[in-house]
């Protein structure tokens, strides 16, 4: 019984080595793994061997690390590219300003300078013009002393007689007594007499229609001055006669 259990043990016993030997990992013989050519990374290293022969997971996890470091890198990049695009994006807008308001100051320049010609040439207008003041009449056409007026014939109408006559007695009040209202009533009848003539335009020559209307100026011009016209040469004053004391 001792012997056939002792036996037993022993076969037991050979039969955990074998399988004990059976678990022990077998190396790779060095000459039957695959070398591969140095791979240069992003990060700087060179893998000479690749481990996907013998060992997948490695591979899976190496694959993992580099792309995240991938993702990393092209992250970084397009941070950089998308503040290289925005600083361009701030330098055209400053641009953009700068070259408004230059516009603008050459605008104002350029009004500034059509204004200041524009003054220019008033100016130049003003001082060589010629002033348009009707001339005064003489002492033919309206007396200085009784306000006598002598009427040109184109105004020697029936159409006139109403306001001739208004003319008449309104020249007819000594300069000395004459005041504001009676300047707008000779202002009033010379501009109705005005009508009435451009009314009667095509019925005379054009240079008595202006010779009349310029007589017509003339005599409403006349209407604020007291002293008598400086060309008043046509009728002289009459000479004052003194009673001769000699005898006495």
């Amino acid at each position: 019984m001792k012997t056939t259990l002792a036996a037993l043990g022993l076969v037991l016993a050979g039969l955990g080595a074998q399988h004990a030997f059976a678990q022990v990992a077998v190396v790779p013989d060095p000459a039957n793994v695959a070398v591969s050519p140095a791979v240069v990374t992003p990060y700087g290293y060179s893998t000479p061997y690749t481990y996907s022969n013998y060992n997948p997971r490695l591979r899976g996890r190496g694959d993992a690390y580099r792309g995240l470091g991938e993702y990393n890198l092209y992250t970084s990049n397009a941070y950089i590219n998308y503040e290289e695009a925005r600083s361009r994006w701030m330098d055209n807008k400053l641009k953009y300003a700068m070259m408004y308001w230059e516009r603008k100051r050459i605008a104002r320049e350029h009004l500034a300078a059509e204004a200041a010609e524009r003054i220019a040439t008033r100016d130049r207008w003003l001082k060589n013009r010629v002033p348009d003041i009707p001339a005064r009449l003489t002492s033919a056409q309206l007396n200085p002393y009784d306000g006598k007026i002598t009427w040109p014939r184109e105004l020697m109408g029936a159409e006139f007689a109403v306001w001739r006559q208004r003319l008449n007695d309104l020249f007819a009040v000594p300069s000395n007594e004459r005041d504001t209202l009676h300047q707008y009533e000779v202002k009033e009848a010379v501009d109705v007499m005005k009508e009435i003539l451009r009314e009667e335009m095509l019925a005379m020559p054009s240079n008595q229609y202006l010779a009349t209307r310029k007589f017509l100026e003339s005599l409403s011009w006349e209407r604020q001055f007291t002293d008598p016209s400086p060309v008043a040469t046509t009728q002289q004053v009459p000479a004052v006669q003194t009673a001769d004391n000699s005898d006495l």
